[in-house]
C-alpha cells in the first residue's frame, strides 16, 4: 500500500519525536553530576525538549487538519505561535484538550510542582539556557540560570516528596556514621576536587548527599516526565479517533489520502 505524502511526513514526524523521547528518558536515568556523568544530563535536555516540542506540535497539527478539511497549517502559524515556547505549547495542547472534554486531570497546573517545574526547565533549555557555558563564558548578559542546577533543584524537591521523611532521616544518619568511620575526626568535612553549580568546592559530604539524593530521585523524575507525556499523548490519541471516523478509510488506488 502506497501512503500520501502527508501521511509520510507525519509518521517521520511522529518517529522522531519518539525517538528523542525515548534517548531523553534513557540518558536520563544515566546521568549524575560527579566528573563524568554530567553530559548525560545535557544530552537528556536537548533530547526530551526537542522530542517534547515535535510531539506537542504533531498534536496541534493534526487537530488543525481536523478542523480544516485534512489542510495542514502553514509554516508561519506553526513558527510564530510556538517557536521552542514549551510552556505555551503545552498549555495550547491543554486548551485542545479541554476542547474534547479530556481535561480530567490529565493535565499538571499550579498544584502540580514538579511537573511544572520540569516544563519550565525544559522550556528554557529549549530558548536559550542550552546555551548557558558558552553565553556566561563570553559575559553575554543573557541571565539563564545553569541548567544543572535548575535539574538539581527539581531532584531535592522529587527527593523530598517522594521519599518518607522517616527514611530520608535515616539515610541522613547512616551516611553520616559511615562517612566518619571512613574518615577520622570528622574529616568528611574535607573539601574535594568538586564544584558546585557556582564554582564552590564541594566537601565530601556534600558529594555524597548530591550523589544520594540523585540516585534516588532521578526514577521519580523520569517518571514525571512520563506523564507530562502521557497526557499529551491522550489528546493526540482522540485527534487520531476523531480523524478515523471522519476518513475512515478514504483511499483511491491503494493510496490513502490523509
Amino acid at each position: 500500500m502506497i501512503y500520501s505524502t502527508t501521511f509520510s511526513l507525519l509518521l517521520n514526524e511522529s518517529l522522531l519525536a519518539k525517538s528523542a523521547i525515548s534517548d531523553g528518558l534513557r540518558t536520563l536515568k544515566q546521568a549524575g553530576f560527579d566528573d563524568v556523568y554530567p553530559g548525560k544530563f545535557y544530552s537528556s535536555f536537548f533530547h526530551l525538549s526537542i522530542g517534547l516540542e515535535r510531539l506537542m506540535k504533531l498534536v496541534y497539527v493534526t487537530e488543525y487538519m481536523l478542523c480544516n478539511e485534512m489542510k495542514p497549517p502553514n509554516n508561519d502559524i506553526l513558527k510564530n505561535k510556538f517557536s521552542h515556547k514549551l510552556k505555551d505549547q503545552y498549555q495550547t495542547i491543554k486548551s485542545i484538550g479541554e476542547k474534547y472534554n479530556l481535561a480530567d486531570g490529565s493535565f499538571f497546573g499550579e498544584d502540580d510542582y514538579i511537573h511544572e517545574m520540569i516544563i519550565h526547565h525544559l522550556h528554557e533549555f529549549a530558548l536559550s539556557a542550552r546555551y548557558y557555558n558558552l553565553d556566561t563564558l563570553t559575559n553575554s548578559k543573557k541571565s539563564d540560570e545553569n541548567p544543572l542546577n535548575s535539574w538539581y533543584q527539581i531532584i531535592c524537591e522529587t527527593y523530598l516528596k517522594e521519599i518518607s521523611e522517616s527514611r530520608r532521616t535515616k539515610i541522613c544518619a547512616t551516611t553520616y556514621q559511615r562517612l566518619d568511620k571512613e574518615f577520622i575526626n570528622g574529616s568528611n568535612g574535607f573539601y574535594t576536587g568538586q564544584m558546585d553549580f557556582d564554582g564552590h568546592p564541594l566537601t565530601i559530604a556534600d558529594v555524597e548527599f548530591r550523589r544520594i539524593y540523585t540516585e534516588l530521585a532521578l526514577p521519580h523524575t523520569a517518571w514525571y516526565c512520563l506523564e507530562i507525556i502521557q497526557s499529551i499523548l491522550k489528546v493526540l490519541d482522540e485527534i487520531q479517533r476523531k480523524l478515523q471516523e471522519k476518513e475512515p478509510s478514504t483511499e483511491q488506488g491503494g493510496i490513502i489520502l490523509c
